[in-house]
């Protein structure tokens, strides 16, 4: 019984002090991510990169299923994005609430025949919309099929090197396009860059611009904001130095589209998709020996 605890204490003992410098080593390498990110941010040009032509197109998608409360919000920040060029693709995942309806009110959709490149299959597309209002928009009706789908028919229609995933109810920062697409303007190896998430619980938005910013109240949500700076400054920051980042987040997550049909585009197998796609990139492009850089932008 004595030498079945001893063995049992050498083992955590070890795993313990592993899990440790494992958590140091990454803080190490978070901080000099970070502070490198301070001082590119700061002598980066972003007015230039925002009015040039040479700065590569994305496309964003945005998929739903019954997300009437904070879709539209959604939809408007990302068309509020500070980005040369750049186009918002909506996709309804056969929702069964108003979500639909209050989209197409709101952005004038109409139906138009367009005729795309099917480079993925998908549930059944019940119709392809544009914007009266902006003609950077575009949405699919389609039936459900899950976020992955979803995704995959965005994917299809985007017209541009690059997609940015995201989900229907949360907010773009306004500059966020123009940080991760600093990225992909200096460096073609880039095959997939994720971005810094908060905790929306405390701001004040209105038609997708924040309005007010504060801490939100109550122990548990000021945890989350602990957590999330935890999560994403101290760990993937630290992975992304020896790029070995394991998930570009759902809620914003740029992928190469040529890339991401190459590989099959999002599985619908699993219900953690993101994750899948970065695991399932890392080895793919391993396997084909590719020289590609998969990074976290803090």
């Amino acid at each position: 019984m004595n030498a079945t605890i001893l063995v049992f204490f050498i083992i955590f003992i070890i795993y313990f002090f592993t899990l440790n410098f494992l958590y140091i080593g990454l803080t190490i390498l978070a901080f000099y991510g970070s502070s490198r990110e301070v001082y590119t941010r700061k002598y980066t040009p972003y007015n230039l990169i925002a009015k040039s032509t040479l700065t590569p197109p994305i496309s964003i998608i945005i998929p739903a299923f019954n997300e009437e409360l904070g879709v539209i919000n959604s939809l408007y920040s990302a068309l509020n994005s500070k980005y040369p060029e750049f186009e918002v693709i909506f996709v309804n995942d056969g929702s069964t609430d108003e979500t639909f309806s209050l989209v197409k009110k709101e952005f004038g959709l109409h139906i138009e025949d367009v005729f795309y490149k099917l480079d993925m299959s998908t549930e059944q597309i019940k119709g392809v919309y544009t914007s009266k209002k902006y003609p950077n928009l575009k949405a699919i009706d389609k039936v459900n099929g899950g976020k992955a789908d979803a995704l995959n028919a965005g994917v299809n229609l985007a017209g541009y090197p690059f997609i940015v995933n995201t989900d229907a109810d949360s907010i773009f920062d306004e500059e966020g396009l123009l940080r991760i697409g600093r990225i992909i303007s200096v460096d073609p190896t880039v095959v997939g860059a994720g971005g810094q998430l908060r905790i929306g619980n405390g701001l004040k938005v209105e038609k997708g611009k924040v309005l007010k910013k504060k801490l939100p109240r109550g122990l548990v949500p000021n945890f989350q904001v602990v957590e999330y700076l935890g999560s994403f400054l101290g760990n993937r920051t630290g992975w992304s130095e020896i790029n070995s980042v394991l998930v570009l987040s759902g809620a914003f997550g740029l992928w190469n589209k040529q890339k991401l049909v190459e590989m099959g585009g999002y599985s619908r197998k699993t219900t953690h998709e993101d994750i899948e796609l970065t695991v399932r990139a890392h080895r793919e492009l391993k396997r084909k020996k590719e020289d590609y850089k998969i990074l976290f932008v803090a």
